[in-house]
């Protein structure tokens, strides 16, 4: 029996445990919100591109990032990283500090104030979601909550 036969699809390895078909649906929920997301923040970024706003996302997520840093985490050329980051430094969202070799780049006022609004555009995103329901999944919020921060406490990258 492999990953793909469909018995091991549903499968419980364990009793109580979810299997192959639960946690599927989970992933694609998980996905399918941030694709939501994504699209509903469009004229928050404004006049961002979105490989700007990963750029804030990971210099304002990690203690010490270079360049370098953003071209492996974005999995893109320093080309394509250079015009973008330029502009950010530019406009204030982001501030170059030397430190040897590498300059260590950190969130400028722009970029705090960028990444706030987007925090409140997200909120306000789900509050709506919520309303939607009229109070039925409200009481599952933090539960919800605590059960993808678990999950990601053990899957993000160090």
């Amino acid at each position: 029996m492999t990953a793909h036969d469909p018995a091991q699809r549903s499968a419980h390895p364990r009793a109580g445990r979810p299997g192959d078909d639960e946690l599927a649906r989970l992933a694609d929920s998980v996905m399918s919100l941030s694709d939501d997301m994504h699209e509903a923040l469009l004229p928050v970024w404004e006049p961002l591109t979105g490989l700007q706003v990963l750029f804030l996302r990971i210099i304002a997520h990690y203690d010490r990032v270079t360049r370098h840093d953003l071209v492996s985490r974005c999995r893109t050329s320093r080309a394509a990283v250079a015009p973008g980051l330029a502009s950010l430094v530019h406009r204030g969202y982001v501030v170059e500090t030397p430190d040897g070799a590498e300059a260590v780049l950190r969130l400028g006022p722009e970029g705090r104030a960028m990444l706030a609004r987007m925090e409140r555009a997200r909120v306000a995103l789900l509050r709506r979601a919520l309303e939607a329901h009229v109070g039925r999944l409200d009481a599952h919020v933090d539960r919800t909550a605590a059960v993808l921060l678990g999950i990601r406490d053990v899957t993000a990258p160090r």
